[in-house]
């Protein structure tokens, strides 16, 4: 029971990312003119491309809801219609264990032999954490190419199930911030 607990929680986890600190990292397609985009829909039923089983339906839809929420408040239309559409979009959630290690200096007190004195040792800190990736896809439904990705990582706490209400939409946010590209032009125009 205790080992399914543990995974249950690290894939909820998987999705957090604890601090926008970290910035989102993204890339375009420079093939694609995104200046004609005003309606997107999901890529298909199940949006979710890649992800863990244990993944709360809360935590699902508040990564959809999110993601609809942010796309239409920077003027975006979305529809059923996946070939009416101009985007499509996608998501995918992953979780990594991670170790991470700190050497540093310390006073060290030694006797060796004829020479005792103060001097300085090594300490070596290992640290075990979690890292969370959210990465959002958007593809462009005419030429069906891949047009944009980001994602954000981070390192998760467990304390997510007291704060996802909150720091997912904050998360989507984050990484749908340079969406589309140039976009502080493309939405002064909408």
């Amino acid at each position: 029971m205790k080992i399914f607990l543990h995974r249950s929680l690290k894939s909820l986890l998987a999705i957090l990312v604890v601090s926008c600190a970290n910035k989102p990292i993204t890339d375009s397609n420079p093939d694609i003119d995104f200046t004609n985009y005003q309606s997107f829909s999901w890529v298909a039923n199940q949006p979710m491309l890649y992800g863990p089983n244990e993944l709360s339906p809360l935590n699902k839809k508040r990564i959809e809801d999110s993601i609809v929420k942010t796309l239409q408040a920077k003027g975006f239309r979305k529809i059923e219609s996946l070939e009416a559409a101009d985007f499509a979009v996608a998501y995918s959630i992953g979780v990594k264990d991670k170790i991470r290690t700190s050497t540093h200096s310390v006073p060290d007190f030694y006797g060796y032999y004829d020479y005792p004195g103060w001097g300085y040792g090594y300490s070596t800190r290992v640290t075990q954490y979690t890292e969370g990736t959210l990465s959002i896809e958007i593809f462009d439904v005419a030429s069906r190419m891949p047009a944009w990705h980001g994602h954000i990582s981070g390192t998760v706490g467990k304390s997510f199930e007291r704060k996802s209400a909150t720091e997912i939409p904050a998360a989507v946010e984050a990484v749908l911030e340079s969406f589309p590209p140039g976009s502080d032009a493309i939405n002064a125009d909408k």
